[in-house]
């Protein structure tokens, strides 16, 4: 398993390509969206009620099994990154150029290098903050709040970042190497946010709208199963905001202690005014937060399903 991940790393890291003054010129008269517009009600919608980023948590083996991980180490990319920062040493700043990097080069590949370009500026422009920090955990502020900001724009960074993580164990190498560095930085500073974040350790229940097929449906309600949602997913403290999108309601309460009974079992982070959408009331779920189904009902004046969902984990003899 090790030589695995090794092999991966080595064919992974390998500096991103330098863009000339021709590729930017090329990407630049190709690029349809210059600059990182305000969110419209479309660009919310898909943010608050996109159905694609769940799965039932059965826990079972990756088809992959060079990035198969074990369930209680997180995320391929947040795993990962940490393998690879003790392997070569890596200081926070080199792992925020990193994450520039990825940004500027996915925008190269998505013909939208202008507003990457926009992007990466925010990212670089707090650079050396991380300078100052203790070690590649202790994010600074300025550096998370802009990753938080970068992620929560309507654009195709968050678009190509949620995409990867829908399927967690299938991610390309490719992926890995361009978002991995940004992903470590966001979910780093978000699980240190929430250890500390007042907001957060008073919130106990979060909605989200999406939009279910039947078929989903039937799945979450069957009340012993699981659902992880693999990607950061957005909710909000305000059920009515939830309540705008989608054909079904998501009641998640986050009032369930962790197996020492000490504190809440940690799902995501309130980001408040640091998202694109402050009056949304954000509360930013981070990749494998895991609920189970406590109770379903229909509200036929809204026409609308509503699932009442418990934050957990599932065993560890579950997990691969």
């Amino acid at each position: 398993m090790n030589q695995i991940i090794e092999k991966i790393y080595y064919r992974t890291f390998n500096p991103l390509p330098i863009l000339d003054d021709n590729d930017r010129n090329d990407n630049n008269s190709t690029s349809v969206t210059s600059t990182v517009s305000q969110d419209t009600p479309s660009q919310r919608r898909e943010r608050f009620s996109v159905q694609a980023n769940f799965t039932i948590a059965e826990i079972s083996t990756s088809n992959s099994p060079e990035l198969t991980l074990n369930f209680y180490e997180g995320p391929v990319f947040h795993t990962l990154y940490l393998i690879y920062k003790s392997w070569y040493d890596l200081t926070l700043p080199q792992i925020v150029e990193e994450a520039i990097k990825g940004i500027l080069f996915e925008g190269w590949k998505q013909k939208e290098f202008l507003q990457a370009k926009k992007l990466a500026d925010q990212l670089q422009s707090v650079k050396h903050l991380a300078e100052n920090a203790k070690d590649v955990y202790d994010i600074p502020h300025g550096i998370g709040r802009t990753c938080i900001r970068l992620y929560t724009s309507s654009t195709f960074w968050y678009k190509s970042i949620t995409s990867a993580l829908w399927n967690p164990h299938t991610i390309t190498e490719e992926q890995f190497k361009i978002l991995g560095a940004f992903c470590y930085l966001l979910q780093t500073y978000m699980k240190n946010l929430s250890k500390k974040n007042i907001p957060t350790n008073t919130i106990l229940t979060v909605y989200r709208g999406m939009n279910l097929t039947d078929i989903q449906v039937e799945q979450f309600k069957q009340k012993t199963s699981y659902f992880r949602f693999t990607s950061f997913t957005s909710t909000s403290v305000k059920r009515e905001v939830a309540d705008m999108f989608g054909n079904t309601l998501l009641v998640m309460d986050l009032n369930t202690m962790n197996i020492h009974g000490d504190e809440l079992i940690d799902v995501g982070t309130f980001i408040g005014g640091d998202s694109q959408m402050p009056d949304e009331e954000e509360f930013l779920m981070w990749p494998l937060s895991t609920f189970q189904v406590t109770r379903y009902e229909f509200d036929i004046i809204e026409k609308k399903h509503v699932f009442y969902l418990k934050s957990s984990l599932p065993s560890r003899s579950t997990s691969t």
